[in-house]
């Protein structure tokens, strides 16, 4: 499964002259959209997924095998959920502590950025709509509600100066990031970082549910199946 926290769209303002420790207040201030997408790669092995496709496409509608075709989490402004535009401000932010190994010190700036998670996007399909949900159920169990509805979501974007830019090689360099994310998340800079507490020790989902956390989601499938396929 694939997760990504996609921009569809932004607006702002940098002062490029200024630097974090002389100006941090008005280095960066800029406006965001965001949605959560949630996608699969066609090597996915669990059969699950492949007895679902077919009832997809018997409908003739397309399996989130790839990106354009993904699962969407809508996000918000905190407290008005329905406006999908939120701040992006300078400065660390307020509503937690960041670990060591998260702060950067030789950043040029720091910003934050902070959203609501909504509703999983509606097709008006029973079947699409029950399984998008039951996908994202999967993920909250194994990603601490991380995309649950009414979550909120923070966290520091550090970001280097600013730099000349080759336009041709920029948006290659895009459209590479945009397409090459794959099965397990692997980015084409290499494997993703390990998840971590607070203290830098490794958060592993199945160290803390153990066996709880399969059993939940093969629960899941297994109802999932029954009712598709009773649908049908």
């Amino acid at each position: 499964m694939n997760l990504e926290v996609t921009v569809k769209g932004q607006r702002g303002w940098t002062d490029e002259t200024a630097h974090i420790s002389t100006n941090e207040g008005k280095v960066l201030a800029a406006d965001m959209i965001v949605t959560g997408t949630v996608w699969f790669t066609t090597d996915s092995k669990h059969p699950f997924l492949h007895s679902i496709n077919k009832i997809f496409e018997k409908n003739g509608k397309n399996f989130p095998w790839s990106k354009k075709d993904a699962i969407i989490v809508k996000t918000g402004l905190e407290g008005d959920p329905n406006n999908p535009v939120f701040p992006v401000r300078s400065g660390q932010s307020t509503k937690f502590e960041a670990p060591d190994f998260a702060k950067h010190d030789e950043a040029w700036f720091v910003g934050n950025i902070e959203v609501q998670i909504d509703e999983v996007e509606k097709h008006d399909h029973p079947v699409i709509d029950d399984f998008n949900q039951m996908i994202v159920d999967v993920f909250n169990l194994a990603a601490g509600n991380m995309l649950k509805k009414g979550n909120l979501l923070t966290w520091n974007i550090w970001c280097a100066a600013p730099d000349y830019v080759d336009q041709k090689e920029w948006q290659n360099h895009a459209n590479y990031w945009r397409t090459s994310i794959d099965e397990d998340h692997r980015s084409p800079g290499g494997a993703r970082s390990d998840q971590r507490y607070f203290d830098g020790s490794e958060f592993h989902p199945k160290n803390v549910l153990g066996e709880e956390l399969e059993e939940a989601i093969n629960k899941l499938f297994k109802e999932s199946i029954q009712k598709y396929e009773e649908k049908e």
